[in-house]
């Protein structure tokens, strides 16, 4: 609970030839995570991968051929298909059985990318279309195809600029004895059709060039004749082409359900296999398994590769840094995010998340007791805790936790929906102040202890005594921190009572000479230059008393806001007292909805500024390697 999931460096040697079904077994049990830093990459099974190039490529062609479709034709029929064709297809309970054979699959992905390849031609014709139509809109206005081009005294050109050009095409072609006429084409753009004499082509041409002119020119397939005819006949072209597409892309999206797992399974076994060390006739799987899991895989191993292999397993040296497994479980699951955010713990280190969460929730409550705007945020956080998404389900939690906690703080603060309408089980804390305050300032005491604690024994786990005696967050330094707080609590910093614990302030004072003096010793141990040494302790004077002061006195926020609360009680009295119930209700409600969502914030990212400033910061590296298994969800059957 409290420590990352012990784990065993693995290294199997199989023969070569029980590769494939070794891979496929320990994707099965998916705890097996496989080291890639020393593997030789080796040529994949040639036939499997060529299949899965032709499922991919074929993919790819009838999602770009999709593209060519209207918004109105996707919304009558390619939508609803293309859906289920790129939806991701979920993995069935215990694996998805292989029902075709790898030569059926490669049949039919031939077969399929044969009959889109002829699609092809869909794009093409869609740019016909598109030039027909602008031949068709000059025919309209009395110019025909025939009349564009170069003749012995003037030539006439047509084509496409944008709709800004027109105003200054007068400017550009001024001084030449040019003609020119706009005709409407679409929102941003105009058909433009130029005549002049033949002389003033070449400068013309430079001058439309900079306009971004897009010339309209006959084609091989486009006849100058008959444009309304040619305009038709490509149209239903097109349209049976579009249905063929559908057709197939339907096929394709209900062959997907089966070909995707099978086709995904072939990468994620090759991925795997360019893992694996191979030498001679054998293969050299190298890797880190749970301890928890270590007899499932030994099992598993054994009666895969029957006797012929050799298994050498080890635990992780002291200077390793295995991956990280964390299995969290009850209220602390909800909370692993905020750990996450500021990384893993290392495979030496405490694992806080129980600590953490809380501590969170202490704060939480301290900050925010309500026992009304709890509720709320209890009944919100269960119901977004029961919806489909994994993540809403962690937030749902973590605000259910965190209203009830509101609830428990309400009842000791007397406070529901801002109304101060029960008698508080201790205080309320705008009636006594310096209370609320002391109990913030002692929480955080504890909680910067408790995070020097935690370095002493992270410092012990890792045999590095120096660190664990001397350093700033070491036994030195919690002598220090201690001594310190002592002090202010026994003479509240007054020159006169100080000197009645002059006992306190030499065991304090040599504390922190201890920690001053450490990173100068660690330089002299590991022969390095005195003066960095030097420097790293003038650092540590002054940065050592400084931080732990300012931390300390941070934890005065959670006063501050609990008392803020206190004040929107005040608030609430003073907006709604004397008003009738129908002006005062809207106004109340709309204050209670305020402080849920402004102080709901507020005191959860200042929770959350506590605990990754003032107490990770004693403690916590977050250096640690995500623990990801290699699992295949394909029963070869």
């Amino acid at each position: 609970m409290f420590r990352p999931a012990p784990m065993k460096r693995f290294y199997l040697t199989i023969y070569t030839e029980k590769e494939t079904e070794i891979i496929e077994a320990l994707g099965k049990i998916g705890s097996v995570q496989l080291i890639r830093e020393y593997a030789v990459r080796t040529p994949p099974k040639a036939e499997e991968l060529r299949i899965f190039e032709n499922y991919k490529r074929l993919f790819e062609k009838v999602k770009s051929l999709s593209s060519l479709l209207t918004p109105e034709e996707k919304k009558k029929s390619f939508l609803r298909v293309l859906l289920e064709l790129f939806k991701r297809p979920e993995r069935a309970p215990g694996g998805v059985k292989m029902g075709l054979s790898l030569d059926e699959i490669n049949s039919y992905l031939t077969q399929t990318e044969s009959e889109v390849d002829k699609l092809a031609r869909l794009k093409e014709i869609g740019e016909e279309i598109t030039e027909l139509k602008k031949f068709s809109v000059l025919e309209k206005h009395g110019i025909s195809p025939d009349n564009l081009g170069n003749y012995e005294h003037i030539f006439v050109k047509a084509g496409i600029v944008n709709k800004a050009i027109e105003p200054k095409l007068p400017e550009y072609t001024r001084g030449m004895n040019i003609s020119y006429d706009f005709i409407p084409w679409k929102n941003t753009d105009e058909l433009v059709v130029i005549a002049g004499p033949i002389e003033n082509r070449s400068e013309t041409e430079e001058i439309l060039a900079r306009l971004n002119f897009d010339e309209l020119r006959l084609s091989d397939t486009i006849k100058a004749r008959n444009i309304p005819e040619q305009l038709t006949e490509k149209e239903k072209e097109e349209e049976n082409l579009k249905k063929e597409l559908l057709k197939i892309a339907e096929e394709f999206s209900k062959r997907s359900v089966e070909l995707e797992p099978i086709m995904r399974t072939i990468y994620e076994r090759e991925q795997a296999r360019s893992s694996i060390n191979r030498v001679g006739s054998f293969s050299v799987i190298h890797g880190w398994v749970p301890k928890i899991e270590l007899a499932r895989f030994e099992k598993v191993v054994q009666k895969t590769a029957g006797e012929n292999f050799v298994l050498d397993v080890e635990d992780p040296s002291p200077n390793e840094e295995p991956p990280i497994m964390i299995r969290s479980s009850g209220i602390v699951k909800y909370f692993d995010p905020i750990i996450q955010i500021r990384g893993r713990p290392n495979y030496n280190e405490i694992n806080p998340t129980p600590i953490v969460t809380f501590l969170f929730l202490i704060m939480f409550g301290m900050m925010f007791g309500d026992v009304g705007q709890g509720a709320v945020f209890a009944v919100l956080g269960y119901a977004l805790a029961r919806g489909s998404s994994e993540r809403l389900r962690k937030i749902g939690g973590m605000l259910a936790i965190c209203g009830i906690l509101a609830i428990v703080f309400g009842f000791l603060y007397g406070s529901v929906f801002l109304a101060e309408i029960l008698h508080p089980i201790l205080f309320r804390p705008l009636n006594d102040i310096t209370l609320i305050i002391k109990i913030a300032f002692v929480f955080g005491v504890t909680q910067i202890t408790l995070g020097i604690v935690l370095n002493i024994v992270n410092k012990t786990i890792q045999r590095d005594r120096v660190e664990v005696l001397g350093g700033a967050y070491g036994i030195a330094g919690l002598v220090f921190y201690l001594g310190f707080i002592s002090l202010v609590f026994l003479s509240g910093l007054r020159i006169g009572r100080l000197t009645q614990n002059l006992a306190v302030i030499a065991v304090t004072l040599a504390a922190l000479g201890v920690v001053i003096v450490t990173p100068l010793l660690k330089s002299i141990s590991r022969k390095e230059h005195l003066t960095a040494g030097a420097l790293e302790s003038f650092k540590e004077l002054l940065d050592v008393p400084i931080t732990f002061l300012a931390n300390s006195v941070s934890y005065l926020r959670i006063a501050a806001l609990a008392l803020i609360h206190g004040a929107f009680s005040l608030l609430a009295i003073s907006l709604t007292s004397g008003a009738g119930l129908f002006k005062a209700l809207p106004v109340y409600i709309m204050l209670n909805l305020l402080v849920l969502v402004l102080e709901g914030l507020i005191v959860s990212v200042q929770a959350l500024r506590l605990i990754y400033y003032e107490f990770f910061s004693k403690f916590y590296s977050g250096r640690g390697a995500p623990y990801s298994p290699f699992k295949m969800g394909l029963d070869q059957a």
